[in-house]
């Protein structure tokens, strides 16, 4: 999004990270916390024995590692770069704009492998 962004013009950035910050903070953070307790709910009531599934809490652990990953790294940088926006001093500060937009880039694909390699447990089930 924040490449579109740049490409339709440099005023559109700040606008688009408002936007990206709105909708996680808001939407994605919350059905993803509310994600992983529905999960854990259903694993309890089916009664899956997780020592047995060892894929299953492999799965659990790398959605909450990610989970921490995203709420914890990837949000407070996305919360530095928006302070520096709007401070109006970005101009000054484009080289710490660029390493924390690099830093971002590289959560954001840590993030969709960890996804990647959760849905392959999900579908494989190794060891089930």
């Amino acid at each position: 999004w924040t490449a579109l962004a740049r490409k339709a013009g440099p005023e559109h950035v700040p606008f688009t990270l408002r936007a990206l910050h709105t909708l996680i903070t808001r939407i994605v953070a919350p059905l993803a916390i509310l994600l992983l307790a529905s999960g854990i709910t259903l694993i309890f009531a089916a009664r899956w024995d997780l020592v047995a599934n060892e894929w299953l809490w492999i799965a659990l652990v790398l959605y909450t590692f990610n989970i921490g990953l995203n709420l914890g790294v990837a949000l407070p940088n996305l919360n530095a770069i928006l302070a520096i926006v709007g401070s109006g001093e970005a101009p000054q500060r484009m080289a710490e704009i660029e390493a924390r937009g690099r830093r971002q880039r590289l959560l954001g694909m840590t993030s969709g492998f960890l996804v990647l390699v959760i849905l392959g447990l999900m579908v494989w089930k190794p060891g089930a």
